[in-house]
């Protein structure tokens, strides 16, 4: 939801989950290869990446490259 800010101007202020919207099938292939990723026969190591995982933090990057890429065009296979 974008939100007015407080100051002389207004104007709108994006959250992270209106950035990801357009994007959400592909953040959620994302967090499905990460997972995979990560798992581990160590049963602390796999509840650390569990909640590493969980975190919106640790999905910014992605979804700046996936924005990017969605201004580039249609994602392709390999490219």
């Amino acid at each position: 939801m974008t939100e007015p800010t407080q100051g002389t101007e207004s104007r709108a202020r994006a959250s992270v989950k209106d950035l990801q919207a357009p994007i959400l099938p592909e953040l959620a292939r994302v967090q499905e290869e990460l997972g995979r990723f990560f798992i581990c026969d160590v049963g602390l190591i796999n509840e650390i990446s569990h909640h590493m995982l969980r975190a919106n933090g640790k999905k910014f990057r992605p979804t700046l490259l996936l924005l990017c890429q969605k201004m580039k065009g249609p994602a392709t296979q390999g490219g």
